[in-house]
C-alpha cells in the first residue's frame, strides 16, 4: 500500500510517506507526483485504479486505500455506509469513511502551499451508439477484443490465466491461443460452501481442450479468517470476494502477469440488466429503479442489522439510503442504456476493480474488456441488442466455434451445504464474534447456536463481519441527546 501525507507546519511544507506514485497496464492508469512544490494526482478516464484523498486540517492526503487516511476520532460516512449495506458496493466515489473520497474517473487533483487543494473532477466516458446488425455486432466485437489482447504482448515471465466456467476469462484464454500465446497455467478457485463448483468443472474441459496447464485450488475447511482479511485487503470497499485470498496467494507465489475480464460481463452480457429495471429507468422513476435495486439485492447482503441499533440504525435506515441512490442514479438517467452505465461506473468500478487492481497489485495485470475501443463499442451497444444476456456468450460461439462444445457454467446448479459443515462454520465464527463483542447482542446468539448444532438456518456471516469490523476501525458519533447507539 502506498500513501503520502502533505501538511503546512509553520509555513514550511511537512511530506511523509511516497513523493511518487504509479499504477498502470496498457489499459489504464492513477498516479500521484509532489515535485517539492506541486501535487498533483490523477486517475485514467475509467477511474478503475483505487486512490484516495481527503482533505486535512493543514493540507492533503493520498493513498491506495482509505484505511490509510483515517485520523483519530474517524466518523462514517452514513448516507454511503446505508447504501451499501442494501446493495454490497459503494457509489459515486464514496467510502465507509467521512471525508475520504475516491478519486472520480478522470479526475485530477493539485495541491501547493499558496493554492491549497483543487479537485477537478472528470465525466463519464460514453461510447458512441452502436448502430450495426446483432450478427455484425458480435463479428466486430471478437475482432476488437482480440486486437485488444494482442495490444498487452509480449508479457514476459509467467503468465497465468485465472479460469472460471463463464465467459470472461474464456473470452480471454480463446483470444491468447489464436495469437500463439500459450499461458504457463491457467488457475481456478474452488467456491465456499453453498456455491456449486462450476467453475471448476467447465474451466478443467477447456484447459483441457487447449492443453494449457490447469491447476485447481481448494479452500480451507476453515474460513472466517479469510472473510476478515478480505475485508481488510479491499479497505472495507466490498462485500464480494470472501474466497479469494487462495488465489490472491497462489497467483503472488507462481505468477509474474495475468489477465483479468473485469468489465466483461456488465458491458457485454448484460450482467444485471433487464426489462422491468429498463422501463422503470428510462421513463424516470428513480424512486422506483431504488426500490428494485434494494430488492434484488437484499438477500445478498442481509445479516448486519443485528449490530447495529438506536442512533446508528437510524442514521443508517431506508430513507438515507434511498436519498443517496436516487441522486447517483440521476447521473446515469440520460444514458440509453442507463442500468449498464449505472452498474459499470458504480459496481464493477468501486468492487469488482479491487480484484485486479488492489487485491493482485504487485503483478503485472492487464484488463482488456477496458480497452478503450472495446469498451467504447460496447458502451454504444443499446439494451435491446444485450437484453437477452446471450450476446457475449454467441460472440465467443461464433469466433471459436471449434470449442463450441465446451459447455458454459450451469446457473442453476445447486450444492447442498450439510449439518457437519453448518457446525464447523459455526465453531469457526465463535472466536470472531468473541473478539469484535458480537456476544453483547442477544440477537446474534440464536442464529449462532444454530449454526452451531448443524441445524439448517441461513446465515452468512459476511455482512455481519463486516458492520463488527467497521465499527472498531471507526467511532460513530451520536447526536446530541442519544446515548443509545
Amino acid at each position: 500500500m502506498s500513501a503520502l501525507r502533505l501538511s503546512v507546519i509553520n509555513g514550511r511544507v511537512s511530506v511523509r510517506g511516497e513523493a511518487t506514485y504509479r499504477q498502470a497496464n496498457t489499459q489504464s492508469h492513477g498516479e500521484w507526483y509532489w515535485d517539492g512544490e506541486h501535487l498533483r494526482a490523477r486517475v485514467c478516464r475509467l477511474g478503475v485504479h483505487p486512490l484516495f484523498w481527503r482533505a486535512t486540517r493543514h493540507g492533503v492526503a493520498l493513498a491506495t486505500t482509505p484505511l490509510d487516511l483515517l485520523e483519530e476520532g474517524a466518523d462514517l460516512d452514513y448516507p454511503a455506509l446505508a447504501v451499501f449495506l442494501r446493495l454490497g458496493f459503494f457509489v459515486g466515489e464514496d467510502t465507509p469513511f467521512a471525508g475520504v473520497r475516491q478519486l472520480a474517473p478522470g479526475a485530477q487533483l493539485q495541491w501547493d502551499a499558496a493554492r491549497g487543494l483543487r479537485v477537478e473532477d472528470g465525466e463519464f466516458a460514453v461510447g458512441g451508439r452502436v448502430s450495426l446488425s446483432r450478427d455484425d455486432a458480435m463479428a466486430r466485437y471478437a475482432e476488437l477484443f482480440r486486437a485488444a489482447v494482442a495490444r498487452c504482448l509480449p508479457v514476459e515471465g509467467r503468465l497465468c490465466v485465472p479460469l472460471s466456467g463463464g465467459r470472461d476469462s474464456r473470452h480471454i484464454l480463446l483470444a491468447l491461443h489464436a495469437l500463439g500465446v500459450r499461458p504457463h497455467a491457467c488457475v481456478t478457485l474452488e467456491h465456499l460452501p453453498g456455491r456449486p463448483n462450476e467453475d471448476a468443472r467447465i474451466a478443467a474441459l477447456l484447459a483441457r481442450a487447449l492443453e494449457v496447464p490447469h491447476v485447481v485450488l481448494t479452500q480451507p475447511r476453515f474460513y472466517v479468517g479469510n472473510m476478515l482479511r478480505n475485508l481488510r485487503d479491499s479497505a472495507m470497499c466490498a462485500d464480494e470476494g470472501a474466497q479469494l485470498p487462495p488465489l490472491t496467494d497462489w497467483l503472488h507465489a507462481h505468477a509474474d502477469a495475468l489477465f483479468d475480464g473485469v468489465g466483461g460481463d456488465v458491458m457485454s452480457a448484460g450482467l444485471f440488466q433487464n426489462q422491468s429495471l429498463h422501463a422503470l429507468y428510462t421513463r424516470g422513476d428513480l424512486q422506483g429503479v431504488a426500490d428494485k435495486l434494494f430488492h434484488d439485492w437484499r438477500s445478498s447482503v442481509r445479516g448486519w442489522q443485528p449490530a447495529v441499533d438506536g442512533a446508528l440504525a437510524e442514521r443508517l435506515s431506508d430513507e438515507v439510503a434511498r436519498e443517496r441512490l436516487i441522486v447517483e442514479l440521476a447521473r446515469h438517467r440520460h444514458h440509453h442504456n442507463p442500468s449498464r452505465s449505472f452498474y459499470f461506473w458504480n459496481r464493477t468500478r468501486r468492487e469488482i476493480a479491487l480484484q485486479p487492481f488492489a487485491l493482485f497489485n504487485g503483478l503485472r495485470v492487464e484488463t482488456p474488456f477496458l480497452d478503450e475501443k472495446v469498451w467504447d463499442f460496447l458502451d454504444g451497444l443499446p439494451f435491446e441488442m444485450v437484453a437477452d444476456q446471450r450476446f457475449h456468450t454467441e460472440t465467443i460461439l461464433r469466433a471459436y466455434p471449434e470449442y463450441a462444445h465446451i459447455p458454459f457454467e450451469q446457473k442453476g446448479a445447486t450444492r447442498r451445504t450439510g449439518a457437519l459443515q453448518r457446525m464447523l462454520l459455526g465453531a469457526d465464527l465463535a472466536p470472531a464474534l468473541l473478539r469484535y463483542g458480537a456476544w453483547r447482542r442477544p440477537p446474534l446468539w440464536m442464529p449462532w447456536l444454530r449454526l452451531l448444532s448443524g441445524l439448517r438456518v441461513w446465515w452468512n456471516p459476511n455482512m455481519l463481519l463486516y458492520m463488527l469490523a467497521l465499527l472498531r476501525i471507526a467511532r460513530p458519533s451520536v447526536p446530541a441527546g442519544r446515548a443509545d447507539a
